[in-house]
Order: structure tokens, then C-alpha cells, then sequence
């Protein structure tokens, strides 16, 4: 059941859900808009409802409070008035979402969403709190800057409240002092306010609202969640939540009567930018265009032409006409939108990618440096970026000092953007050449090649070509890139009726005693179990079950819900057998140095690096260790070097390593949300594994008591292994002497091979080198000398407009491709064999006039020879499974090509 059918459900009982005593008293009534359809609460006896798609913005030039409220004193007033009325004000949660599986904090709301058990949970601080919470959303990226209402990121005032029947309050007492806040507090007229029935429906819990509208803006919406399940399966939840969400800048800008929320909130930074752009506004058109602009929804079109066509008509000017003077004004006002929104992901640890997350974030980036390019606006966004951390710096501090890590951060993306644009044009009128571009296409220009529709928009003007651009475009990008949800993991029903294991692995207990429960394919379960089986990362325990005179050896432990199961190698003992589990203790040892030594590696990186480093991975084993970290550059030898110091550092320092059991909510409040670097948590209570003072980290591993018993940390290697998450390798305490006893041992026998001494070793292997250099060099000539006798001796055939070589050689790829390029030319289609070491290698090139695409062609004489290759329209390589003569070939080629 979505949306639509839960709202017509449930306005069949009406009365039940919206009817309250406290709009009644103040003279609502509830009627149904003759435009929309929607039923609305009124005092006036209006046909049509405030909703922006029945009326006009009709604040624009006539502000509808008493004052005008800048920025912050918006929040300040309304944050006194919620912290009158029993409040607790709350500082802002992180935007980018650590503790729910969600990449950003979407709404207030979500500061309080929790996962219990694999079911949507609410947790309070205190029953009734308020925070202003910035919010990112990416569903309507095209939208931002043309509505005037759109943001990417928004500053959420949530008003919320937990109700159980003896603490908080429920609807009544939420409608009431929102009603007060708008009249009271801002000074709008009762008249003016309507209240929309509209229902919310949410991942596990779902409930109805009240959306309030004045003058066509709608101002906040009191959601009240009473729900638990799904619309078809459900139950009414023991503590109800009020969820009322606003949006300050609407706040802002009813009270200015701005042409839009973007003049509200940054009225003297759009100014200074006109001024640098050197933009005349037409002030005239740009108040028309602001009122109509509450009916418009760029996505519900069909394409950018469609937009500027339609609202050509409504204000009577042409299209031309509008892009020049409507175009850069929006630009600017998305450009201090996506200003915004990058400062405060990346203060918050966010980092711009092509995976999870940064796609958005990299998506707004170079939306932004496309539309300043465009508009041709001469500032760049650095200019941008700290006129919006200064704008911002008595509320969010934070953005101010944090700005010189957004520009390094941004100064390294743009360096990308640049580097891949003009590979990107290339690509762009390579696709235009063959036709129109679908919209798949445009979604793949931008995954692969990171090219924005403005930019291929304005790529095709300037070869005077007409593009569509579907205004869904950042919509549907933003679907490709959601965050998907985890499958709930099934429990076997065949495991269902065993009791929870008792855990005995954080005990330090190396033999014990148990009970076998019962068999579940190679698995032994076990009343009892000193077995860490794998998790978090960490590898599981080995060891072997001895029972009677039998022993098998125990070569995995899973979890599986709260049972523990044991693979065992032979055969498996009976139900009832008693049981003794011997944990392979060497093993233990080593994956518990690995994990502590992770968290220390962690901490570290954190600290070289900056705040922004976030882990995305890790893997600990006896043998070696990885920790994967979010950083958006390669690191340099010094950072590796310093990285490896500090946690050297802490080893020596012998700090204890203490672990502690405490409610999730008060685990936030002393230690923050870094506590969880292995993912959001999924109980109520966490076992919190804390390093000194330094580190406290949510973890269900096994550690050392103290970070001397680590031992030695030696960080082996550094990788980039995806856009913007690098992996650090690194051996610890035991497993850090085996290596460094194997290197060792290496080091003689290449002494010993070398008849060299160690100190000698370095010198010589690098002359080594060098000579290798040399002889590789020499060979390379030799081999371009050879390809260059062929192509003297190599003849080409003419067949119609084209010119045709195929030819058996005797040469390596290398050489075949040094043949094609001395040959080659926009007429040519030449296709060579060559027999190397016992392999059949071909190499294909095209030229641009032969209407003939290389890997097309290699693909077909694959097909019909035997083999495989691959490549682009001008040249393919492959090989082919049996060797063939150059008359086979050539026939094989003409058939293909005809």
C-alpha cells in the first residue's frame, strides 16, 4: 500500500486521526480544495488550499509576520519558544549518518532513528526535544535554484516529542503550540494558516499529518507516528512519536518576502556574486517568475527545452530572452545551495567519490563547476566557499574553521574534474556523431566519464546540435546510487529451537567443557563455546573437540543469530556427547593483537589525517591485518611513516584497553558517534572497547588488556583500492617477528646468492636494475626495427574505398602493434597474426573513413575462428585458440567486412 491509497484509507475514519479540539476551538473546519482535491483545515471558507500548486506565492513582496527574520534570529526565536514550552534543545546530530543505514541525515527526525533487532527504532535523550538540524537530500538536485524553495541541503528545525501516555504529548498539545509559534511568535494571522491531511510512511513505522501552509509556502509538517509495521501488518506503538519538521529558511524567507529562500538566507553573498558576475537583474521579470515559480517542479517535465517553453508562455517572453536572464541567477543561487551542503558532508567526514556517499556529493561538486563554467561567472568556488562559512559563522562555527580541509578537499576534485574533461569531450561527440542520447547513456557519460548534463548540453550547442536532458536526470542518479539495505539475515528453521550459546570467548578460556546440542550439516552446536566465531572482521577461532578417544579438529565458528555453530572436519560427535573445546591459542593470540592493533592504527590515522578519515573496512587474521579508511588521496611515504609513530606511540605508552557494556544512548553522549567505525548497531546495549582516554569504539573482537601486549605495528603498504577509501597493511606483535624473521632469512640467502653483505645488498640490486632497464630498452629498439622491416615488406590490398593488409608475422604484441601503427592510416583495415612462443596473438586497427569498428571486427573473427579480444573502434588485440594460415584468415576477414 503506498502513499496515496494509506491516505484514502485512513481520511475514511477521519475524524478519528485529524479532528482535533484545538483547531475546532479556534473556529477550523475541514473542507476539501476544489484544485487538488486535498481535504484541508481553514478558518476562512476557502475553495482552494495554500498548497504552492494551487496558488501563488503570494508572500513575494508582502511578507506575512511582523518582522523580518534574518538567518539566526529565526532559529533563536523559535528555539526559545520550544525550550519555554518544556524542551530540551539538542546540538545537531552529524549530516553524514553514522548510527542508521542511511548516507545522510535526511531530517531532524533521523538524529533519533535507531535499529533494534532489524526493526526501525526511536530513541529520545529526553521525552520532548528541539535541534536544528542541517538535512541533505539529493532526490531534487534539478530543482535547486529554479523554485526557489529547493535545497540540497536544508536547515530542519525538528520539534519532537516521545509519548507514552505519562511523558511527552501527542497531538493536541503539538498542534497547539505550533499554532502558537506561527501566531504568537512570528505574528501570522490565524486566517491565513491552513493544515493539510497528508500521511507519512516510513521504513517500519508509518502515521498521518498535518502540514501547515501560509500564502502558498508550506512552513512545517507535524507528523504523528503512531505505527509500527507496515500498512497491511501493523500494531500501535507503545510510545507514539510527534515528529514536527520546518524548514528555516521558509521561516526566513515568508518573513522577508524575498524573491525566493536563496535572497533570504543569502541575501549579501547572491549580491556579491552578481556584482563579481557582472549581472544585471531584471527585477521585474525576476518577481513574476518568483511567484510563479511555486507551481514549478522542473523533474515532472519531460526536458530542459519543455521548462524554458512553458514558462516562456506564462511570462510572455521568449526562451531566449529567460535563459540569459533567469539562467546565471539560478546558477548562483544551486552553486551557494551545493556550497553548503559539500561544507558541512566533509566537516562531517564526508569525502566526494564515485561509490556510496561521495557519489552525491561529487555530483553537486561538479554540478557546480559545470554552472560557473557555463554561465561564464568569474569567481570561482573557493570564492564561494568561504563567502558560506563566513555567512554561517556565528551558527555554525564549525564550517569556518573546518574550511581549509573543504577547499583541499574540493582544490583535488576540481584537479580530477579537469583532468577528465577534455577525455570526456571526446567521448561526448563520439556518442553525439551516432544520434540522440538516451537517458541510460547520459547516466552511464556521467558514471564512467563524470560528465554533467550541462556539460554535454553545452557541448551540443556548440556543435549545433539540440540535446534532451531529462530534468529527472539528478533524480534518477541519485536512485542508481541509494544506499541499498542489507537482506535481514534468515535464521534456518532447523536452528529455531536452540537456546542462545553461552559465550565463553571473552573469558580468556582456552579448554572447555560442553554438551553437544545437536548437529546442522558439518556444524557441531554446543550448550557453552570459548570459539569466537568470525565477525566485525575478525577471522574465527580453530582448535578441535575432543570426545571419548575420538578428536576432530574445529576449522570455523559462525554465528548465526545467538547460536554458535562449529565446523568440524570427520565425524561430527553425537547429540548429548560430552565435550572438550581446546581453542587453537597461538591463533587466538595473533588475531587478538591484530584487532587491537586496528583500533590503534585507526586512532592514529584519524589523527594524521584529519576527522574527515572514517573506517569503511577491515580484516583481522593471524598472518596480517587491513584496516580500509575513508581518505580522498593517496598517502604520502611521511604521512605512512607518522601513521606508524603515533601507534608505535601507544603501544609503548602501555595504555589499558578496558572493555564496558552500556546503553547505545549514553554510549553517544560521553564518546560520540565515532564509536561506531565498524557500522551503525543493531542493539540497544554495546560492548564498548576503550583504548585510555584516546579511543572508544563500539566492538565485539577480542583484545589485549593493555597496548603493550600488541607489540611492534609495522604498516607494510598503502593502497588507493576505490575512489576515496584507501587500505593500510600492517603486521603486529607475533605475526610482525615471523615476518621480520622471513625477511631475515631472505635478506642471507640473497647475501648468500648475491655474494654480497648486506650492506652492500641495496647498491647492487639497484645496478641490477638499472642493467635491466637498459637490456629492456635495447630490446624495445630491436623490436620497433623488426616491426618496421615487416611493414616495408607488407603490402595492402584495395577492395572498393578501402585499403586491406592481413598478414602472418612472427612477433610478439608489441611488435603487431608497432607494424599497425607504421601502416595505418583513415583508409586502412589492417588484421595480423602473430605466432610468439607457441600462441596465436591478432592485433585489428581501423581507420576513422572505413566505416569498419575494430573491436567489432576482432569480435567476429573470434567468433568464427575460436578465441577472444576486446578493444575500442580504432584498434583490438586478442588471441585465438588453433593457429590458422593467412589465406584462411584473410578469407574470414573479407566475409566479415563486406
Amino acid at each position: 500500500m503506498g502513499k496515496d491509497e494509506l491516505l484514502k484509507t485512513l481520511q475514511r475514519d477521519w475524524e478519528k486521526y485529524w479532528k482535533l479540539d484545538v483547531l475546532l476551538q479556534n473556529g477550523f473546519r475541514r473542507r476539501r480544495c476544489a484544485k487538488c482535491g486535498k481535504f484541508f483545515w481553514s478558518i476562512e471558507d476557502q475553495e482552494i488550499c495554500n498548497d504552492a500548486n494551487c496558488r501563488e506565492y503570494e508572500f513575494i513582496g508582502q511578507p506575512r509576520t511582523k518582522q523580518a527574520y534574518s538567518y539566526e534570529r529565526a532559529w533563536e526565536v523559535i528555539r526559545n519558544f520550544f525550550v519555554r514550552n518544556g524542551h530540551i534543545e539538542l546540538d545537531r546530530f552529524p549530516v553524514v549518518c553514522r548510527w542508521f543505514p542511511l548516507y545522510f541525515t535526511i531530517a531532524g527526525i533521523v538524529d533519533f532513528y535507531r535499529m533494534r533487532d532489524s526493526e526501525l527504532d526511536f530513541e529520545f535523550p529526553a521525552p520532548s526535544v528541539t535541534v536544528l538540524q542541517p538535512s541533505l537530500r539529493f532526490n531534487d538536485v534539478a530543482n535547486v535554484g529554479v523554485t526557489g524553495r529547493h535545497w540540497t541541503c536544508h536547515s530542519h528545525v525538528e520539534q519532537a516529542s516521545l509519548y507514552d501516555g505519562k511523558s511527552g504529548y501527542w497531538k493536541e498539545r503539538c498542534i497547539e503550540l505550533d499554532l502558537k509559534l506561527l501566531t504568537k511568535v512570528f505574528g501570522i494571522e490565524m486566517e491565513e494558516i491552513n493544515f493539510i491531511e497528508d500521511v507519512w510512511l516510513g521504513a517500519g513505522a508509518f502515521g498521518y499529518s498535518l502540514e501547515y501552509h501560509v500564502a502558498g509556502l508550506e512552513l512545517g509538517n507535524a507528523v504523528f507516528t503512531e505505527f509500527k509495521g507496515t500498512p497491511q501488518r501493523y500494531v500501535t506503538m507503545d510510545k507514539k512519536v510527534i515528529d514536527m519538521g520546518a524548514g528555516l529558511e521558509r521561516f526566513c524567507w515568508i518573513s522577508q518576502g524575498t524573491f525566493t529562500s536563496y535572497d533570504a538566507v543569502f541575501g549579501k553573498e547572491v549580491q556579491r556574486l552578481l556584482e563579481i558576475a557582472g549581472i544585471e537583474v531584471d527585477e521585474a521579470l525576476l518577481e513574476r517568475y518568483a511567484r510563479l515559480s511555486s507551481r514549478l517542479n522542473v523533474e515532472e517535465m519531460p526536458s530542459m527545452e519543455t521548462f524554458w517553453e512553458r514558462l516562456g508562455k506564462e511570462l510572455n517572453v521568449s526562451q531566449r530572452e529567460l535563459r540569459t536572464k533567469l539562467g546565471p541567477i539560478q546558477a548562483i543561487y544551486a552553486i551557494l545551495d551545493h556550497a553548503r551542503a559539500l561544507e558541512f558532508a566533509i566537516v562531517d567526514g564526508g569525502i566526494p567519490s564515485n561509490v556510496g556517499a561521495g557519489y552525491n556529493l561529487r555530483v553537486i561538486l561538479r554540478r557546480s563547476l559545470s554552472l560557473i563554467e557555463k554561465y561564464d561567472l568569474g569567481f570561482d568556488f573557493y570564492e564561494v566557499l568561504e563567502l558560506v562559512a563566513k555567512r554561517f559563522k556565528r551558527i555554525h562555527p564549525e564550517l569556518l574553521s573546518g574550511l581549509e580541509k573543504v577547499k583541499q578537499i574540493v582544490r583535488l576534485e576540481e584537479e580530477r574534474y579537469k583532468t577528465s574533461k577534455e577525455r570526456a569531450r571526446r567521448v561526448v561527440l563520439a556518442r553525439l556523431s551516432k544520434g540522440e542520447l538516451s537517458l541510460e547513456e547520459l547516466l552511464e557519460l556521467y558514471d564512467s566519464h563524470g560528465v554533467t548534463p550541462e556539460t554535454i548540453d553545452e557541448i551540443a550547442h556548440e556543435i549545433g546540435r539540440e540535446i534532451t536532458i531529462p530534468q529527472d536526470f539528478y533524480a534518477r542518479l541519485a536512485q542508481r546510487h541509494e544506499r541499498m539495505e542489507k537482506e535481514e539475515e534468515k535464521i534456518p528453521e532447523e536452528l529455531a529451537g536452540y537456546p542462545p550459546t553461552e559465550m565463553l570467548c571473552y573469558q580468556d578460556v582456552r579448554e572447555f567443557e560442553a554438551i553437544v546440542l545437536g548437529n546442522y550439516g558439518d556444524f557441531v552446536i554446543l550448550d557453552r563455546s570459548a570459539f569466537y566465531p568470525e565477525g566485525g572482521g575478525q577471522v574465527s577461532d580453530t582448535g578441535s573437540l575432543k570426545y571419548g578417544d575420538a578428536e576432530v579438529p574445529v576449522v570455523r565458528v559462525i554465528k548465526m543469530g545467538n547460536v554458535i555453530l562449529h565446523e568440524v572436519r570427520g565425524n561430527l560427535p553425537p547429540k548429548g556427547a560430552k565435550v572438550v573445546g581446546v581453542v587453537n591459542w597461538e591463533r587466538r593470540i595473533k588475531t587478538t593483537q591484530h584487532h587491537t592493533a586496528t583500533h590503534i592504527v585507526n586512532y592514529a590515522a584519524r589523527k594524521i589525517l584529519g576527522d574527515h578519515v572514517w573506517q569503511h573496512g577491515a580484516s583481522k587474521s593471524p598472518e596480517r591485518a587491513h584496516l580500509d579508511l575513508t581518505h580522498f588521496a593517496s598517502l604520502t611515504e611521511e604521512e605512512l611513516k607518522e601513521i606508524e609513530r603515533l601507534a608505535n606511540e601507544i603501544v609503548k605508552r602501555n595504555l589499558p584497553v578496558e572493555i564496558s557494556y552500556m546503553k547505545r544512548g549514553e554510549a553517544e553522549r560521553r564518546f560520540g558517534f565515532s564509536i561506531y567505525q565498524g557500522g551503525f548497531p543493531t542493539t540497544s546495549e554495546l560492548r564498548i572497547v576503550s583504548i585510555g582516554d584516546l579511543d572508544h569504539e563500539a566492538c565485539g573482537g577480542t583484545h589485549c588488556k593493555r597496548t603493550g601486549e600488541v607489540g611492534r605495528i609495522v604498516l607494510l603498504d598503502s593502497t588507493r583500492i576505490q575512489d576515496g577509501v584507501i587500505r593500510l597493511e600492517f603486521v603486529a606483535g607475533r605475526a610482525c617477528e615471523e615476518l621480520q624473521s622471513y625477511y631475515s632469512s631472505l635478506t642471507e640467502a640473497l647475501e648468500r646468492e648475491l655474494k654480497t653483505s648486506r650492506e652492500e645488498l641495496v647498491e647492487l640490486v639497484r645496478r641490477l636494475i638499472e642493467r635491466r632497464e637498459i637490456l629492456e630498452d635495447r630490446l624495445r629498439k630491436t623490436k620497433e626495427e623488426i616491426a618496421l622491416l615487416y611493414a616495408r615488406k607488407l603490402g595492402f590490398e584495395r577492395v572498393g574505398k578501402r585499403r586491406i593488409l592481413v598478414a602472418r608475422v612472427k612477433g610478439d604484441p608489441f611488435i603487431l602493434k608497432q607494424i599497425s601503427l607504421n601502416l595505418s592510416g583513415p583508409d586502412t583495415i589492417v588484421v595480423l597474426l602473430g605466432v610468439w612462443k607457441e600462441r596465436n596473438f591478432l592485433f585489428v586497427s581501423a581507420g576513422a573513413e572505413t566505416g569498419v569498428s575494430a573491436r567489432d571486427l576482432m569480435q567476429q573473427i573470434c567468433k568464427k575462428i575460436g578465441g577472444r579480444g576486446g578493444g575500442n573502434r580504432e584498434v583490438a588485440s586478442g588471441s585465438l585458440d588453433v593457429a590458422i594460415d593467412e589465406t584462411k584468415l584473410k578469407q574470414v576477414v573479407l566475409e566479415v567486412i563486406k
